[in-house]
């Protein structure tokens, strides 16, 4: 598996969409750490719910998207403390291929 790129959306625990070349390639069960420079500036005590890192990488030479929600919780130091509530992934454009939920398809 290659890892392409990495995004972190949300107005309160962001990080801009960064390519990653050359990709880092993993093999099965490898594991690896990302360091990115994340832009949060709630109070000690706070709470960001719904924050997620957004992956884009090849499988099998096709493009997927992993989704990683996090529920970070901002210290007495000031310091976001992230907590991986849930992973998922999806290959790349699955809404719109052929057999897609119909709902899902509405609207695109």
């Amino acid at each position: 598996m290659g890892l392409l790129s990495t995004w972190l959306p949300h107005d309160k625990f962001a990080h801009a969409p960064q390519g990653i070349d050359p990709p880092v390639q993993l093999a099965p069960g490898e594991r690896t750490v990302l360091e990115l420079s994340v832009a949060c500036h709630e109070q000690p005590g706070s709470v960001v719910e719904n924050a997620y890192v957004i992956l884009r990488v090849l499988w099998r030479e096709e493009p997927w998207r992993v989704f990683v929600r996090l529920r970070v919780t901002v210290d007495d130091a000031s310091i976001p403390q992230p907590l991986c509530e849930s992973v998922t992934l999806h290959p790349v454009g699955f809404s719109s291929r052929s057999g897609a939920h119909p709902s899902a398809r509405e609207g695109s």
